[in-house]
């Protein structure tokens, strides 16, 4: 027959939706009786038009089958692709993503029969992570996201994808600081309607990150950018006193519970993350307004053991994200105010790096101002 002929033939079973009369079709494409010019160009149309059956079950029928027709997939390789790629969406209108990430996971990326782009590979990659995270696989997800590199994906929709799937895999593994710098930065590239649940999502992580320099910064990052206040007004006034430096109260922090999602609500130390980081908060709120304090007083104020108290302050000030000192004889806390001579060495080093700045501008501007024209 010629390759006119098969194609009718293969067009006039389509028509008939002949499951098992297209089963045989590709079962002769594969065989040894017909040539691989003639067969991978026809089974490569054969696979598009699964798609096209308009017939959920039949096409996941026929889409097995061809799979397993199509065994071992060496000399068919794109055409394996094809069917696999859309027979993963159609379990993924299920919701059986688990399903569509295994059949992704099963396509052949690299190969000596065909060189697929570190973009195309990507893009899989980073369906497959999206599709584990919906079933909060989140182990699974790291494994392709961390093989989809996104200084490497030039795509823009695609590496937005590959920042969100990373910013929560960050977020499930309590690498809360590190997630909320990612939201923060993912916000700034999406879509204006896109941005209210990231940023809320940041504020979240930014809440439960450990009290220190760091998150006063990633506080100060949040609070100082105008979106936030648009947020809901819960997530942003318990924001706002923290970075406000003002105690938190039990009735405040039962009201935010509710916008945590099931893997920030896990305990560490017997308390819950949120119970932790209100407690070091409201530790550091305290340093900034007394000089010292009674242990015995600090675990009334913080609601919480004398034990608990000092235990929480030696670590904090061992870790250095806070300022003072332990009388144990006395069960006393000293607080340490940083050293003014500390924040203006702070002050004149972010001066010199801006004027740095601003003259490497200067030098690209006279030197390359098509360039600078382009970024600007």
């Amino acid at each position: 027959m010629s390759e006119a002929e098969y194609t009718n033939q293969m067009n006039q079973l389509f028509e008939k939706k002949d499951i098992s009369g297209l089963e045989n079709f590709a079962a002769s494409m594969a065989s040894e009786k017909v040539s691989t010019i003639v067969s991978r160009p026809l089974l490569k149309v054969f696979a598009t038009k699964i798609s096209e059956m308009n017939d959920h079950e039949a096409e996941k029928k026929l889409a097995h089958s061809t799979l397993d027709i199509l065994q071992p997939p060496i000399s068919f390789e794109e055409q394996v692709h094809i069917v696999r790629d859309n027979l993963a969406k159609l379990y993924e209108l299920e919701e059986d993503f688990i399903t569509a990430a295994r059949i992704l996971r099963e396509i052949q990326l690299d190969s000596s029969q065909r060189v697929l782009s570190h973009e195309v590979k990507s893009e899989i990659w980073v369906r497959i992570a999206q599709l584990y995270l919906e079933e909060n696989e989140h182990a699974q997800a790291q494994i392709f996201i961390n093989k989809a590199s996104s200084k490497d994906i030039k795509d823009k929709i695609l590496n937005l994808r590959h920042r969100s799937c990373f910013a929560r895999i960050l977020d499930f593994e309590g690498r809360f600081n590190q997630a909320a710098l990612q939201y923060y930065r993912l916000s700034q590239l999406l879509p204006e309607d896109d941005q209210e649940e990231v940023l809320e999502a940041g504020v979240v992580c930014c809440v439960l990150t450990d009290t220190g320099p760091q998150k006063s910064r990633l506080l100060a990052t949040y609070f100082k950018d105008e979106r936030t206040s648009k947020l809901n007004p819960n997530v942003y006034t318990f924001m706002e006193k923290m970075f406000m430096e003002r105690i938190l109260h039990p009735n405040e922090v039962e009201s935010f519970e509710q916008y945590l999602q099931p893997h920030q609500q896990r305990t560490r130390k017997g308390r819950s993350i949120l119970e932790l980081a209100v407690i070091e908060h409201n530790l550091h709120a305290a340093s900034r307004v007394y000089h010292n304090i009674r242990f015995e007083d600090l675990g009334s104020l913080l609601n919480i053991s004398t034990e608990e108290a000092e235990k929480t302050a030696a670590s904090m000030i061992t870790e250095g994200r806070m300022y003072g000192s332990i009388d144990q004889i006395e069960s006393l806390i000293h607080f340490k105010k940083q050293d003014e001579s500390e924040l203006h060495n702070w002050d004149h080093h972010i001066h010199i790096a801006c004027t740095a700045v601003n003259d490497i501008i200067d030098t690209l501007t006279e030197q390359y101002p098509e360039l600078v024209e382009q970024w600007s």
